[in-house]
């Protein structure tokens, strides 16, 4: 019976053995307290015992298991707080970064939408692209042209094929119509006025700043917008081929970037060629002067062996008159 019970309480969960005990204590307190003379039976009395030790053995097993299950939970819970005060403060920081973002975008919209400050970002834009590609020396930013003209940014080439005016405006006006549109007819009509606002624009650009004697043939359009390049390829195919035809061609940050790189090459195979051509002159004059040196040497040697022909003459002439003054010595006058 005692093993029967005892596998019972180890079956039970930690809550109905603690509840079972719990009545078992208040039982034998009130067999103790209010029943008749206490019966001397040590059979019972030992099974008792036994019942004790087994209620106390189990509840200092769970309360071993609740203190470590404490302890793991609260060891967990630490960690996890941890974790979600990084997570917060990463959030934290995140939505700084966005704020921030939001305000740059929300000036630089307020940039885009005035007409005078969008041509100043154009500008700024071309002008921080020619400063990384190219020397100062190969460009000129509001270069004036013979004919009155002020080109954004000129690009200084040898002829062929000369210098190379950009224009760093374009019309957001009609892209942004394009952005506004809410259904696919608005979008087309946006579409129509935007290539008819680009074609206008390249128009104006070749009319202005491609001089004949002065600049290339060819003029650039500066974009300073990766999403209205695209735009215009994508969905205004006209005003690329009016650009070709008008030899205006229409570069963005990416394809300009590209360009002054090539650009870049060009010149210092320019400059390579002039240098070469100095060298080559150098050398020339260098062999001509080591041809004056070699004839410089070689009268200097003809001397020297004249020189050496009059030395020796002499020096006989010195051992005759040495032999004469002797022979004159050695005469007895006696």
């Amino acid at each position: 019976m005692v093993n029967f019970i005892r596998q019972w309480l180890e079956d039970q969960s930690p809550f109905e053995f603690m509840i079972f005990a719990g009545f078992i204590i208040v039982c034998i307190w009130l067999l103790t307290r209010f029943s008749a003379p206490r019966i001397q039976n040590n059979h019972l009395d030992r099974k008792l015992t036994e019942l004790e030790e087994a209620l106390e053995n189990r509840l200092n097993t769970i309360a071993y298991q609740l203190d470590m299950t404490f302890d793991k939970n609260r060891s967990a819970t630490e960690i996890a707080v941890a974790g979600l005060a990084e997570r917060i403060g990463r959030i934290d920081a995140a939505q700084a970064n966005l704020a921030a973002l939001s305000g740059q975008i929300t000036g630089l919209e307020r940039t885009l939408s005035d007409k005078q400050a969008r041509g100043a970002f154009g500008e700024a834009r071309l002008g921080d692209l020619l400063r990384d590609a190219l020397p100062a020396s190969a460009f000129k930013e509001q270069a004036t042209l013979s004919n009155g003209r002020r080109a954004d940014a000129l690009l200084i080439l040898p002829h062929p094929p000369g210098s190379i005016a950009v224009d760093s405006k374009f019309p957001l006006e009609s892209y942004r119509a394009i952005l506004a549109a809410d259904n696919s007819s608005a979008k087309n009509s946006a579409r129509k006025s935007f290539e008819r606002d680009v074609t206008k624009h390249i128009t104006d650009i070749a009319d202005r700043y491609i001089v004949p004697n002065e600049t290339s043939d060819c003029a650039l359009m500066f974009v300073p917008s990766e999403a209205v390049f695209a735009e215009l390829h994508a969905h205004s195919s006209s005003a690329v081929e009016e650009g070709y035809r008008k030899r205006v061609f229409i570069v963005s940050p990416t394809t300009i970037w590209a360009l002054l790189n090539t650009i870049r090459a060009i010149m210092k195979d320019v400059r390579m060629k002039e240098e070469s051509v100095k060298l080559q002159a150098e050398a020339q004059a260098l062999v001509t002067d080591v041809a004056a040196i070699a004839r410089a040497a070689e009268t200097v040697r003809r001397r020297i062996q004249l020189a050496e022909t009059d030395l020796t003459s002499l020096v006989d002439s010195a051992k005759t008159a040495e032999r004469r003054g002797a022979r004159i010595r050695d005469i007895d006058l006696e």
